[in-house]
């Protein structure tokens, strides 16, 4: 079996480490917060990162659902700020006085990051073998 390309291995490893970014996150947050969470959805991106490495067509779909995911949460964040700080909430309580200083920088770094991960992969779709069609017979 041939190596897939670079830039899929490239693509792969952004992702794997945006969603170790997004589990520290996390980890920060449950620290810092009083809470205890867990992203799923980065360990679920965790797995489609080693699939786009290997050059999946499927999982770079996937991992284009799974970018728009955060950013989409992150401008989400953002306009509830502006708009009503005190409607955010963490681990069902709201959020403490000066707590919202610490919660925004990251989430626009994860927002940033996730929008340049969006279109590294729309980008760079031609890199990426498609799976093989299965013909049915009737």
């Amino acid at each position: 079996m041939e190596r897939p390309p670079l830039v899929c291995r490239n693509l792969g490893f952004l992702l794997v480490a945006f969603a170790v970014f997004v589990l520290v996150l996390s980890a920060a947050a449950s620290l810092l917060l009083d809470g205890v969470m867990l992203d799923v959805v980065a360990l679920a991106l965790l797995l489609v990162g080693a699939s786009v490495r290997a050059g999946s067509a499927t999982a770079r779909r996937w991992a284009l659902g799974l970018m728009g995911y955060y950013v989409f949460v992150a401008l989400a964040v953002f306009v509830v700020a502006v708009a009503s700080p005190a409607a955010l909430e963490v681990v069902g309580r709201p959020l403490r006085p000066g707590e919202l200083a610490l919660v925004l920088p990251p989430v626009g770094l994860m927002g940033l990051w996730a929008l340049a991960n969006f279109l590294l992969l729309w980008a760079n779709e031609s890199a990426f073998v498609p799976p093989p069609r299965q013909e049915l017979d009737g």
